[in-house]
């Protein structure tokens, strides 16, 4: 009785690999293209914040938990420039060769990194501002968008979603989705 439904699977899945092998080469060059345009924009804001955090630290009217806090952000920023230096340095190098695997893994590892990012930058900010858990689903439904092709259903779903996070609405996957649904 199960090897119909396994029988099944299997065609699904062997279906779905070559549809995926059809457009694999096309969806990299397009990842890869944002990749381009988004670590060099990722390098300058966490730069900018970094430089904001180094001349605070030269504040000597700090209280010991935030210049301890400060530091940790300095650290996070540093870490997030100099892997942001690579990954572009890393996408700059695979933008002519849109066919290989390491062009699939330097995309999934982007999106990795942008998450491991902001959970670092929560864990830090979690001693000074206990209430960060939206920053924290907002940056993890970026990092997991950078993924989705723009004219997807779960990419308007969660674009919706992180515009209804900042307007105070709370996140309501159902009333977003059913946002993304309707025509304009």
């Amino acid at each position: 009785m199960d090897s119909i439904y396994l029988l099944a699977l299997r065609k699904t899945t062997a279906r779905w690999r070559a549809e995926d092998a059809l457009v694999a080469a096309d969806a990299n060059g397009v990842n890869l293209f944002r990749l381009r345009l988004m670590w060099p924009v990722s390098v300058a804001f966490n730069g900018v914040f970094l430089i904001g955090f180094l001349w605070r630290l030269l504040d000597r009217s700090l209280t010991p938990a935030v210049a301890q806090w400060n530091q940790r952000l300095i650290w996070i920023h540093i870490f997030i420039v100099v892997a942001s230096l690579a990954i572009g340095w890393l996408v700059g190098r695979a933008s002519g060769v849109r066919h290989t695997s390491a062009t699939r893994w330097l995309i999934v590892g982007s999106a990795v990194f942008i998450m491991l990012a902001s959970i670092l930058l929560v864990a830090a900010d979690q001693a000074i501002t206990p209430n960060i858990t939206p920053y924290l689903i907002a940056c993890l439904l970026v990092g997991g968008e950078c993924c989705l092709p723009s004219s997807s259903g779960g990419g308007a779903c969660l674009r919706s979603c992180i515009c209804r996070l900042f307007q105070g609405d709370g996140l309501d996957p159902g009333a977003a989705r059913a946002s993304a649904v309707q025509p304009s």
